[in-house]
């Protein structure tokens, strides 16, 4: 069991599982509104990344864990990239609001309100290219997760019905998503 791990607002667990083994989460300073991200290995043996205190959230491991992404609350709200073997930090998002990034092979999805509401947009994890809208709201959709093959993306998206729905959107061009 972990101790210190970060909540959401909400109270969801700041966290992230590699394939590897490892677990980062971010270690909160609830008074500051603000965490330090933590990799703990398979053993246990917990090392706190050379990052700054900041408002980090929803880490995300690269498949082959070589790299996490997280968003961090600033104003705006924007996408970074942490190198774990470089100890570099880039920014991928300057415009807008962009929250809850989650790896698609090599590209980020994450949530925008670039043109409105909080659409989802796809862009290549090194930056070359520019951020290409995938599903246009209805509401707030937030990404979650991917399929080991990165054909998949899992969102939830608020419902009076339900509270939250849960959605599988294809990543093939033009695909809509189902519950």
């Amino acid at each position: 069991v972990l101790d210190g791990v970060a909540t959401s607002n909400q109270g969801a667990a700041q966290y992230a599982v590699s394939r590897h083994g490892g677990i980062l989460y971010l270690r909160g300073d609830e008074d500051a509104g603000r965490s330090i991200p933590v990799l703990t290995d398979r053993e246990g043996r917990t090392s706190p990344l050379s990052l700054p205190p900041r408002r980090y959230y929803q880490p995300r491991f690269y498949p082959d864990g070589s790299r996490i992404s997280f968003g961090i609350d600033d104003v705006p709200a924007s996408i970074w990239i942490h190198e774990l073997e470089e100890g570099t930090m880039t920014r991928l998002t300057y415009e807008s609001y962009n929250r809850f990034p989650v790896w698609a092979g090599q590209d980020l999805i994450f949530a925008s309100d670039r043109a409105g509401l909080p659409d989802l947009y796809r862009k290549p994890h090194d930056g070359g290219a520019p951020a290409v809208r995938v599903l246009e709201s209805e509401g707030i959709e937030i990404p979650y997760d991917t399929s080991g093959d990165g054909r998949l993306l899992a969102l939830h998206r608020p419902s009076p019905d339900t509270a939250i729905d849960i959605l599988l959107l294809s990543l093939a061009e033009g695909a809509e998503p189902r519950s």
